[in-house]
């Protein structure tokens, strides 16, 4: 009876010890499957966003690019604003103001697709921009004014996907240059500004900006 009751104790154990490895190895391969389809979902779009950015027509047929046009480097001090139509700068390790990261950060929340096999449960793409290296803040500031976008603003782009406690995340950084621009670029920089959609802070093209064509190039990773 008592060898009955050892053996069974010990059968009760081993299927048990079974059942924690299955669901170990369950957990392991789940967990691996929802990292590798955030981490399809954020390089996917992120080489998306790069594109939008950095090809030739860009100018012509990104929204994003024609928006980056029209509220980047402008000067907001003194704005009482508070609906977000101007982008400030952003300062790293400001936590007030507007150069901090709840007033300088652009965050967009993509539609989930949730009803897609695969998708991640939550996808976010945060934007910021910030000033030249060799630049400080006032003399910035003063070239903005001037109309003058100075070389070297930089653009950073990071997406991130969250399933469950997974998330994956990649930052891209962007670098400003200038030359000079054709006709038919300067009727089309008229035209984004004059959009409220493109502009909605209402920003005013300088002469100095008729003349420039922005050109977005890709750095790397952050």
């Amino acid at each position: 009876m008592v060898l009955t009751i050892v053996i069974m104790a010990v059968l009760i154990i081993f299927v048990f010890s079974l059942i924690l490895i299955s669901y170990n190895l369950y957990e392991s391969q789940n967990r691996n499957l929802v990292s590798a389809r955030n981490s399809e979902a954020v390089n996917t779009l992120d080489q998306a966003l790069k594109r939008e950015l950095t090809d030739k027509e860009t100018s012509s047929n990104s929204a994003l690019w024609k928006y980056l046009r029209s509220n980047i480097a402008y000067d907001i001090s003194g704005t009482t604003d508070t609906d977000w139509k101007d982008w400030p700068y952003y300062v790293e390790g400001e936590t007030t103001g507007p150069h901090s990261k709840d007033f300088a950060i652009r965050k967009f929340n993509l539609e989930s697709n949730s009803h897609i096999d695969g998708m991640p449960a939550k996808t976010t793409v945060a934007i910021y921009w910030t000033v030249p290296d060799d630049y400080n803040p006032a003399d910035f500031v003063t070239n903005m004014n001037a109309g003058n976008a100075p070389k070297g603003v930089k653009l950073h782009i990071t997406v991130k996907a969250e399933t469950a406690n997974h998330v994956y995340e990649t930052t891209s950084v962007y670098k400003l240059t200038t030359r000079g621009a054709n006709q038919t670029e300067k009727v089309l920089n008229q035209q984004i500004f004059a959009s409220p959609v493109n502009n909605p802070a209402g920003h005013t093209l300088t002469e100095n900006g008729k003349g420039e064509k922005w050109v977005w190039k890709y750095v790397g990773k952050e």
